[in-house]
């Protein structure tokens, strides 16, 4: 028995159906890739594939739309932040935090000398706060510096 469609119509190929129709091969292909019935397209059933697909077709495109006006709105409200600046921001933090670590081997052996250990764990701990602190503060003074440029491009 060969193979019919639900309406039971004889299943005919798409290059069958390219050569009885107005549409080419790929045309077809295309519109199958699509979801649309090209096999069985005037039937009521065919119909209402079609109308279906066309309908998931509308609604995604619906979706993508309005998440985009809402990515513009959060954008626009500073919610959203490019990622170049981020990246800008992660390395100057980054070379503020690089360098006080540098300046802390730098400083604290000479601070050491002749400290027990527990003097040295003490000492070594005040220095890690500051500069945590310090790397803290220059993240601040950079997003500030960022909300007071992004405040002067809106105006």
């Amino acid at each position: 028995m060969a193979d019919t469609t639900p309406s039971g119509n004889p299943k005919k190929s798409v290059r069958a159906i390219a050569k009885e129709g107005a549409l080419s091969h790929q045309e077809l292909r295309t519109l199958q890739k699509e979801g649309v019935d090209v096999a069985n397209p005037v039937t009521r059933e065919g119909r209402e594939q079609n109308k279906a697909a066309l309908e998931t077709a509308r609604l995604e495109k619906v979706k993508l739309e309005s998440e985009l006006i809402r990515s513009k709105i959060a954008r626009e409200k500073g919610e959203l932040i490019p990622v170049d600046q981020v990246r800008e921001d992660i390395i100057a933090a980054v070379a503020a935090f690089t360098a006080e670590l540098y300046a802390l081997a730098n400083d604290v052996p000479g601070q050491l000398a002749g400290l027990t250990e527990t003097q040295i764990r003490d000492k070594v701990l005040a220095r890690i706060d500051l500069l945590v602190d310090k790397v803290k503060a220059k993240c601040e003074d950079l997003g500030k510096a960022r909300l007071e440029a992004d405040e002067g491009n809106n105006l």
